[in-house]
């Protein structure tokens, strides 16, 4: 692997390389893309949930997102909250609010800087109808939801004894998901309070998912089950979900930086 530029980031325990293409003319992107699951080994390489390359193109700040296998991931809330701290940090902008392209979908979205906070308008959720699919002789209840990456949301007694390795990778490359699904097993504390372990599509379990925040906290606002913002725990600590009156979700919490090369 030829040497590149990156920064290492943290978002709640949801931790990627971010390559900034400008500061690495010399570098082929479509093969770095490729050695994704070299680069994401916690053993023999940098160790993260994945890599996620981000730039400026006429003005207009974009970023690409790949997973721990390198398979290319339409959105990731997390992720997307550490490029808005990159890009404001190295002058890309100077506006607190501004708007970041992702890159496979064409979608926009809206990032803000508060301090240490930082937020992502994740866009308006798709919720359809509880469906169910058969484990082992086990009924497992889920949610479809979109947050223009796919979800299946499932309540779950004890997340503490959960096999999320085995039950969660079942779920994700089962036939009812056409392209594979990120899994959420949620607690359901209060209207105000959720708990919940995620296993992502192309990385396994990590300790934190933005987009499956969001996805979690619309199949129970649908339902209205909770309030129109919340509190929700993740192994790697917690985020502030909402939903605005026009029905777009945002996502908050810290950024931090872990290493830089």
């Amino acid at each position: 692997m030829k040497p590149f530029h990156f920064y290492k980031m943290d978002a709640l325990g949801n931790d990627y390389v971010y390559v900034v293409v400008e500061q690495n003319p010399d570098v082929d992107f479509e093969e770095l893309i490729k050695e994704t699951p070299q680069i994401s080994n916690r053993t023999s390489g940098i160790g993260s949930d994945g890599l996620i390359l981000l730039g400026k193109e006429n003005g207009n700040i974009w970023c690409r997102i790949f997973n721990a296998d390198a398979s290319e991931a339409e959105t990731c809330g997390n992720g997307l909250r550490c490029v808005a701290r990159l890009c404001y940090d190295l002058g890309y902008t100077k506006e607190t609010n501004f708007k970041i392209t992702l890159k496979k979908t064409g979608h926009i979205v809206d990032a803000r800087i508060n301090n240490d906070e930082i937020s992502i308008e994740m866009g308006k959720a798709n919720v359809e109808k509880k469906e169910f699919l058969d484990y082992k002789g086990r009924k497992i209840d889920y949610i479809k939801v979109s947050m223009t990456n796919p979800h299946a949301v499932v309540e779950w007694g004890d997340l503490e004894t959960l096999d999320i390795k085995e039950i969660g990778s079942y779920i994700e490359k089962h036939k009812n998901f056409s392209n594979r699904t990120n899994v959420e097993f949620f607690n359901l504390i209060d209207k105000s309070n959720i708990k919940f372990r995620v296993w992502e599509r192309g990385s396994g379990e990590t300790k934190a998912c933005g987009s499956g925040a969001c996805a979690v906290f619309a199949a129970l606002y649908e339902q209205k089950k909770c309030d129109n913002k919340v509190k929700i725990q993740m192994l790697g600590g917690s985020v502030l979900v909402e939903i605005s009156e026009t029905g777009s979700i945002y996502l908050t919490g810290p950024v931090t930086y872990i290493m830089r090369s």
